[in-house]
C-alpha cells in the first residue's frame, strides 16, 4: 500500500510541478470561454479571501474553497507505521511546493503578486490531496487546474454556486 500511496505522490507532484514551471504559469492571456476574466489585483485578491462577497453578484470562495478536499483525513484507515511514512512524504512534498512558489514568485514578481503565495500554495496542496487521496471527481477542482494550465488565477465565483462562472484574475 504504502509504495503505491509513493508512486502516487510522484506522479501527481511532477504533475503538478509542471504546471507550476510551464511558461503560461501566471502570465497572462487567459482566454478560455466559460469564465469571468477580471485584470485588477487588489479585485482579485478580495474576492479569493472575503467571506462576506456581495451576494448577489458572488458566492464566498472561502467557503467554495473550504467544502474541497479535508486534509485531515489524507491518512485515514492507515497503520501507524504507514502513516508516518505518508506523513513524511507529505511534509517533504509541501515543503518542496512551498520552495518552488517562492522562486516562481520571486522571478516574476510583476505578474505574480506577493499575497497571491499563500493562495497559489494552499491550491496547489489541495490538487495534490485531491490527485492522490480523492475517488470523486470535483469539477470545482477540475476548473482550477485549468485555470492555473491556461495562465490565470482562479479567485472567485460569479454567481450562486454551482451556478454561476468562476471569476479569473489575468496579468495584464
Amino acid at each position: 500500500m504504502l509504495e503505491k500511496l509513493k508512486i502516487r505522490f510522484n506522479s501527481k507532484q511532477k504533475e503538478i510541478f509542471e504546471i507550476l514551471k510551464s511558461p503560461s504559469f501566471f502570465h497572462g492571456n487567459f482566454n478560455l470561454q466559460g469564465y469571468f476574466v477580471i485584470h485588477n489585483k487588489s479585485e482579485a485578491q478580495d474576492l479569493y479571501e472575503t467571506q462576506d462577497p456581495d451576494y448577489t453578484i458572488y458566492s464566498s470562495y472561502p467557503d467554495l474553497l473550504g467544502e474541497r478536499t479535508p486534509l485531515t483525513y489524507l491518512f485515514e484507515g492507515m497503520t501507524m507505521e504507514a502513516e508516518l511514512k505518508a506523513e513524511y512524504l507529505w511534509k517533504t512534498y509541501k515543503d518542496q511546493l512551498w520552495n518552488l512558489i517562492l522562486q516562481l514568485q520571486q522571478e516574476n514578481q510583476d505578474l505574480f503578486p506577493e499575497p497571491f503565495i499563500d493562495f497559489v500554495y494552499n491550491d496547489f496542496l489541495t490538487f495534490a490531496a485531491y490527485g492522490i487521496f480523492s475517488k470523486i471527481k470535483d469539477d470545482f477542482i477540475e476548473k482550477q487546474i485549468e485555470v492555473y494550465k491556461n495562465g490565470g488565477f482562479p479567485c472567485g465565483w460569479k454567481g450562486e454556486f454551482p451556478d454561476g462562472v468562476m471569476v479569473v484574475y489575468s496579468p495584464e
